[in-house]
């Protein structure tokens, strides 16, 4: 469906990625942190062999404290398989090791992540719209390659081609439309232009086809909350919230849709599950609280007006 298919080998290579088999994965992660590579491997949970002296650098701006030779394990920023494949596709690792199968992060990958790196550092103050200089030319045929496509998509965004960084988002959604990354890149990207309602059903999809990824869910929320689609934003939660059982905090979105929808009574009613399920929910009793306080100065106010 999307990155996080990554860890299915024939989705790998519809990415744009070769799956190798392994014989001995043990071995092969010690020689090849040996090597000074970064290995994350998800076998129910997540861990990251890598040694220190070499990555220290490199490691400290998501890696949250210092760290020994060995596995390292305790991970908050991964909580689960999307997460760790998440890792893997920002370029944070070399490989990443699956069962007895392996992906490489692409050497062009890494070539565009320098570059998108390079601009971010260069033009850190600077508007996009207001940067100087040639365009960056692609030395690389990346044609077919979704995954590459949509990288190569966020370096012209970053560097004011709109026109050029809108076509690459597009081409990476027609090679794999359940690719949720390029959807959220080209909304920003239209968002920014102005272009709001398109720019909102383009989050939407990227929502809907990766519920797990945070910059997905952040989009989609903020956005429909600005533009007011309560209606819309009901409908896909409503469809999605089942498979999904462990986002508690969609329950709360959708209690505040449906009280913004005039559904006052299905929002408490909802919130009231939650919080029988739930006790420990302080966010849905404290939203709770507010919907009935609200609702009672409702019924005060007509009441005055009545007896007026």
């Amino acid at each position: 469906m999307m990155l996080h298919k990554l860890h299915d080998m024939q989705w790998a290579r519809r990415f744009g990625f070769v799956p190798q088999k392994l014989e001995d994965p043990v071995s092969w992660i010690q020689t090849q942190v040996a090597n000074g590579k970064i290995i994350g491997q998800w076998s129910g949970n997540f861990q990251i062999y890598l040694n220190p002296s070499h990555h220290a650098k490199r490691l400290s701006s998501w890696l949250p404290r210092e760290v020994s030779l060995g596995p390292v394990t305790d991970l908050p920023m991964i909580q689960s398989r999307w997460d760790a494949i998440d890792c893997f596709s920002e370029g944070y690792l070399d490989y990443f090791v699956c069962g007895d199968w392996y992906l490489k992060f692409p050497e062009v990958g890494n070539s565009l992540l320098g570059m998108l790196s390079e601009n971010q550092k260069t033009n850190a103050s600077v508007q996009p719209e207001e940067q100087s200089g040639p365009l960056p030319t692609l030395t690389f045929d990346i044609s077919g390659d979704p995954f590459l496509t949509n990288l190569w998509g966020k370096i012209l965004a970053f560097h004011g081609d709109f026109s050029g960084a809108g076509k690459a988002f597009r081409e990476a959604i027609e090679l794999i439309p359940e690719f949720s990354e390029p959807y959220s890149n080209l909304g920003t990207l239209l968002w920014n232009l102005g272009q709001r309602q398109e720019a909102f059903m383009l989050f939407t999809q990227a929502f809907v086809n990766n519920p797990h990824r945070v910059a997905g869910q952040l989009n989609f929320f903020d956005a429909g909350y600005e533009l007011e689609e309560f209606s819309q934003m009901a409908s896909i939660l409503e469809e999605i919230m089942s498979t999904y059982p462990e986002f508690v905090e969609w329950h709360h979105h959708l209690a505040i849709c449906y009280h913004r929808m005039d559904r006052t009574p299905e929002a408490v009613i909802l919130l009231e599950d939650i919080i029988k399920n739930e006790p420990s929910d302080n966010d849905a009793r404290t939203l709770l609280e507010a919907l009935q306080n609200n609702a009672e100065k409702s019924h005060d106010s007509s009441a005055t007006n009545t007896t007026g």
